[in-house]
């Protein structure tokens, strides 16, 4: 069914009933959902689009460090003469795979613009460490060429959860303005005169599993995490701002603190919907942030009295209220952000050698920290960003969709909802 179509269905439905007075009442309730079922859609799209940048990020800082340590292994074989036909042979192998990872290889010039040194050049003795040199420089044409993609993709993802921010804070409001249309609903029904028709139904009984159940309980835990998540999001972009400067193990310990104030579940943090929860882990001194799927949903939740609706919609308004600091969150990570980018820039010609003067190897070092910052803000960037905003506006929807069932599941003598829509009539037995 067309969006038009299903605003016109709902209409009908609304004035059917009369729940809900007159017409333009009952269009502009339609219209609201409608728009938060669209902006929905795009909200899911948005965060795939970064969650694909961010792993195009790391998969090429991880290509930076493997083509260093290949070049230093080359370097080492320059005291007994340079590399042998089969060391040539690995490396050649190791390199166009690791390029590969990134879709590139020897066919594309984006990343590597000459290829290592082919394993003709290395059928004598004389040329041996003439040719292991040649193909060190490669090597380090191709960690330069990947330096100068990741600040350009860091800058690409930088713009897009941005936009993407911006996109959320639009649907935020579409979102509150629902939710006050269902409170409206739920402070107006006559228990008297409504009565609930089932004790459980399926509407986002998935959603709202915590640990393979759903209930009213589970969806107050839901909605409360939700609530958390939105506070961690904030304080996480409000500290790579305050730290855009320090090392990138107090920046790694700012982060974890603030996923940890979500609050423990299991063997990861937070009671998200659908049974998730977030999941830390920390390599190198760089921290990441995933999101690991729970156990099997629930395919049932009880039914919500008018008692629980009321208690749900109220939090629910305060999670959407806090998603406003979205605001903060957006300026706090352009700030930043564009002052890691601009210290990571400074070191796209730099490559980690055993080669050297003492000056060069401090470089190196520099650039090393430049990077691991630049890999902590890459994570901070995408999760308090996109993420974690993304998770809490998830959870307030589906709290939504859980009190609209639930209003629906109200009806009086005449088989109305106390929504003033008609549910779907029960499919027939096979």
């Amino acid at each position: 069914m067309s969006r038009f179509a299903q605003i016109i269905a709902t209409v009908e439905n609304l004035s059917e009933s009369g729940q809900l007075g007159a017409t333009e009442d009952a269009l502009e309730a339609a219209q609201t959902a409608a728009d938060v079922a669209e902006g929905n859609a795009d909200i899911i799209e948005g965060v795939g689009e970064i969650d694909n940048i961010a792993t195009g990020i790391e998969d090429a800082f991880e290509a930076e460090d493997k083509i260093e340590d290949l070049l230093e292994a080359a370097e080492d074989t320059l005291k007994d003469g340079g590399m042998s036909d089969k060391e040539a042979k690995l490396l050649e192998v190791s390199h166009e795979s690791i390029m590969s990872t990134l879709g590139m290889g020897h066919r594309t010039t984006s990343f590597s613009k000459s290829p290592v040194c082919t394993l003709e050049s290395y059928g004598s003795a004389m040329t041996r460490s003439s040719s292991t040199i040649y193909t060190i420089e490669s090597l380090k044409d191709s960690v330069k060429s990947i330096a100068n993609n990741i600040v350009a993709a860091l800058k690409a993802a930088l713009a897009t959860v941005v936009n993407f921010i911006v996109g959320l804070l639009r649907n935020r409001a579409l979102m509150e303005k629902h939710l006050k249309n269902l409170k409206a609903k739920v402070d107006k029904l006559d228990t008297t005169k409504f009565k609930m028709e089932k004790e459980e139904f399926g509407t986002a009984a998935g959603s709202l599993t915590v640990d393979g159940k759903a209930s009213v309980a589970t969806a107050t835990e839901v909605i409360t995490s939700a609530k958390k998540v939105v506070g961690a999001a904030v304080s996480i972009s409000a500290t790579l701002k305050a730290k855009a400067d320090a090392s990138p193990e107090e920046a790694t310990a700012a982060v974890r603190s603030a996923v940890e104030a979500i609050g423990r579940h299991g063997d990861g943090y937070g009671s998200l919907t659908s049974g998730r929860h977030f999941k830390l882990e920390e390599k190198e001194g760089v921290i990441s942030i995933s999101i690991a799927e729970g156990s099997a949903r629930a395919e049932k939740i009880a039914a919500p009295t008018k008692q629980d609706m009321a208690a749900l919609v109220t939090k629910a308004l305060e999670v959407i209220a806090g998603l406003r600091d979205l605001q903060k969150t957006e300026t706090a990570l352009k700030d930043a952000v564009s002052k890691i980018i601009a210290r990571l820039s400074e070191y796209t010609n730099v490559v980690r050698s055993k080669v050297g003067t003492e000056e060069s190897k401090a470089k190196a070092a520099e650039a090393a920290k430049a990077r691991k910052s630049a890999r902590i803000a890459r994570t901070a960037l995408t999760k308090a960003g996109s993420s974690m905003p993304a998770v809490a506006y998830n959870a307030v929807k589906a709290i939504a969709d859980y009190v609209t069932a639930g209003l629906r599941n109200y009806r009086n003598g005449n088989e109305n909802a106390a929504d003033g829509v008609k549910a779907a009539p029960a499919a027939s037995p096979a």
